[in-house]
């Protein structure tokens, strides 16, 4: 059976007609995407956010990440698990990688990179969003480093994503300006241009917290400059001897008779483990 894709050299021999209309596809998909987004504006609308410079730009972060996992587990996870068979699949998903695949055939031959790509989205990136949304809800300063670790990821692998077709003059997308620019270009520069935005917001107060943090402990920032000198045996035998003196006391008998008595009292000895730091070096952090 012919196919609408390009190149018009690719072989599909499983391939069979999608059951769903263009706009039945449009339609549906999108105004799952409009639910999504309800429930997540719903979920977060009344909560207040510490460790945010905007509390709106933090509701709309969850609803990105809300939105973000349920696309990189479920749709992207369902070409991941079908991509072998899904040119020649009916059910609703399966057919909406069909018409996407007009922008990029690539989904239907299977092509190891886009494969490859779209498992560690939806299966490493996809629970790691929801698990930003749970941290978002609760109001955990934790969530900044997820965001811009997720960000990091899927500007990456868009990046890549568009490179590798665009550096070969973009031949997997039919030629007409909707599939192309719609489709390719404009549906993937999300991936782009909001994790740039979130790379910049949470990787601001992630510095700014590590610098309050440098200002209130300044000590724990002090560089040693004696990272070569040894401690050695007989300076711990020292300062016992300088502890011991100093737990010398003279303990006066009620009987008038008796003269003072110098008690020496034995310090506890310390006991250091094996990943415990020098008695010297400890007390310089002190200090």
């Amino acid at each position: 059976m012919t196919h609408p894709y390009a190149p018009k050299s690719l072989k599909l021999a499983h391939y069979t007609l999608p059951a769903f209309s263009q706009l039945e596809i449009l339609t549906y998909f999108f105004s799952g995407i409009g639910v999504f987004l309800l429930v997540g504006w719903f979920l977060v609308k009344d909560k207040q956010h510490s460790w945010t410079n905007s509390q709106f730009g933090t509701k709309l972060v969850f609803m990105w990440f809300l939105l973000s996992g349920a696309i990189h587990l479920f749709v992207e996870g369902w070409y991941a698990s079908h991509q072998k068979t899904i040119a020649g699949l009916d059910d609703f998903m399966s057919n909406v990688w069909k018409e996407y695949a007009l922008s990029d055939s690539r989904y239907l031959s299977s092509d190891s990179f886009v494969w490859v790509m779209e498992s560690i989205t939806a299966f490493v990136w996809g629970p790691i969003c929801f698990c930003i949304c749970y941290l978002i809800l609760n109001d955990s300063p934790k969530r900044h480093i997820l965001q811009v670790v997720v960000s990091m990821g899927q500007l990456y692998g868009d990046v890549l994503y568009y490179l590798t077709t665009l550096v070969e003059g973009a031949p997997h997308t039919v030629d007409h300006p909707f599939y192309f620019w719609f489709y390719f270009v404009f549906l993937n520069a999300f991936w782009i241009v909001i994790p740039l935005v979130i790379i910049y917001s949470s990787g601001s107060i992630v510095l700014e917290a590590l610098e309050l943090v440098e200002d209130i402990f300044p000590q724990e920032f002090i560089e040693f400059e004696d990272e070569d000198e040894e401690y050695t045996e007989e300076d711990d035998e020292d300062e016992e001897v300088e502890e011991e003196e100093d737990f010398e006391e003279e303990v006066d008998f009620d009987d008038s008779d008796d003269e003072p008595v110098t008690v020496k009292k034995s310090p506890p000895r310390k006991q250091f483990t094996e990943a415990a730091p020098s008695p010297r070096r400890s007390t310089r952090r002190q200090n």
